[in-house]
């Protein structure tokens, strides 16, 4: 039985940067990996990757790639990344019930953004979570919510639940939530209740005190509440309204 023909191996370097991304460049053989990372990351050029792709028998159409390997640098940002993506989480899931909900559900495309503020209102940079002991940073975290919350204070009604369980469940049992957040040097005094009373508390803390519009349309507008993006998508001004 004929053996198939072994396929030629080719190495080619490619090269990222802010602006572009450059086109397949042939690495010869005999220079080592170890020894272009060097040489590249001695120029400022610490963002590359190397694919090792063969020909085989189909051609000059059956170009694949076998395998690849990445600048160490660029894998050390790959693995900041992994690793402020589950400090990011476990924060979240550490604070209290409210701040929880606002993000989930009313944080948008800013969810990064929207976290780091309020870590930043406990004095917690997100870049130590994975330091802090879960005990000590839960604690730390419950600061936001309370008479003296650094966030909020919030009021519940068991008897406005008895009377009406689904607007009860709708709010989680919240009667009223009432702003903390100082600027300059006196209390804010907003104070959200209603049917819609988390989403309305999000969008003030979120726009007026971080200064963030958490929805935005893919042509750049962005807008401090859902109900505004989707009336922006319904008049199909810019002609980036999702597809139905």
């Amino acid at each position: 039985m004929a053996q198939p023909p072994p396929r030629e191996m080719r190495r080619y370097l490619v090269i990222h940067t802010d602006e572009s991304i450059s086109e397949p460049m042939p690495i010869p053989d005999h220079i080592h990996i170890d020894i272009l990372d060097s040489e590249l990351g001695s120029r400022g050029l610490r963002d590359w990757d190397i694919q090792i792709q063969s020909r085989s028998e189909l051609g000059a159409h059956g170009l694949v790639t076998d395998k690849s390997y990445e600048s160490r640098s660029r894998k050390a940002e790959k693995f900041h990344g992994m690793l402020l993506i589950v400090s990011r989480i476990a924060a979240i899931q550490n604070m209290p019930k409210l701040p929880k909900m606002m993000i989930d559900s009313w944080a948008g495309k800013k969810t990064n953004e929207i976290t780091r503020k309020l870590l930043n209102l406990c004095d917690i940079s997100i870049e130590d979570i994975r330091t802090i002991p879960a005990i000590t940073l839960k604690v730390r975290l419950e600061t936001l919510v309370g008479p003296s919350g650094l966030v909020c204070d919030i009021g519940t009604s068991s008897q406005e639940a008895s009377k009406n369980r689904q607007k009860a469940s709708d709010r989680d049992g919240l009667k009223w939530i009432k702003c903390k957040i100082v600027s300059g040097t006196t209390p804010c005094a907003h104070k959200s209740s209603g049917s819609n009373l988390v989403e309305v508390f999000s969008s003030h803390v979120f726009t007026t005190h971080f200064g963030i519009n958490p929805f935005s349309c893919d042509c750049g507008v962005e807008f401090s509440r859902d109900y505004k993006l989707k009336k922006h998508h319904n008049r199909n001004i810019c002609g980036f309204a999702p597809q139905m």
